[in-house]
């Protein structure tokens, strides 16, 4: 099934007030049948984004450039859908939801992203899922008289995450 959208600045003829908006402004188009009128309606496809698998503890944020987003929620934290015109520009940023999970991987759709934020063009329907990781805790102790010293790293995936090499003598 196909689904589309009507927006209120789509009506034509009959429906449309000298400015080229819907009469009232919230997309419905009331007429008095004095006459035989003539009503035109212009209607968007939709393409669907389905986020379909959640693996761990995480959010998906998903943002939008250009389209109408015409139902759904702005954050996924389990399966969703969302419905978006033909041709918007879709961001989707992955992040743990606390310091025991990070970012893992895409997959679906995404699955070439290398980094937690995902950019879709919604020119067809797309399926994304996503992968968050637990982290292990690791407890070290200070060796009786010595040192520990360190290096942090970025671990390319996102930003605010960080390796840890140590040494101590």
């Amino acid at each position: 099934n196909t689904e589309y959208y009507l927006t209120g600045d789509n009506w034509g003829d009959a429906c449309v007030d000298n400015v080229g908006k819907a009469t009232d402004g919230l997309g419905t188009c009331t007429l008095t049948m004095d006459g035989n009128k003539t009503v035109s309606a212009t209607f968007t496809k939709l393409e669907t984004l389905r986020i379909t698998t959640f693996t761990g503890t995480g959010t998906v944020d998903v943002s939008h450039s250009s389209g109408v987003k015409t139902d759904g929620p702005a954050s996924c934290t389990s399966t969703c859908t969302l419905r978006y015109e033909t041709g918007a520009a879709v961001a989707l940023d992955a992040w743990a939801n606390n310091t025991t999970w990070r970012f893992k991987e895409w997959g679906g759709d995404c699955a070439l992203e290398a980094s937690h934020i995902c950019s879709l063009t919604m020119d067809s329907d797309h399926d994304v899922t996503v992968t968050f990781q637990s982290m292990k805790k690791l407890t070290i102790t200070q060796p009786t008289g010595g040192t520990i010293t360190g290096t942090t790293d970025s671990l390319g995936t996102a930003p605010d995450r960080k390796s840890t090499r140590l040494n101590s003598s």
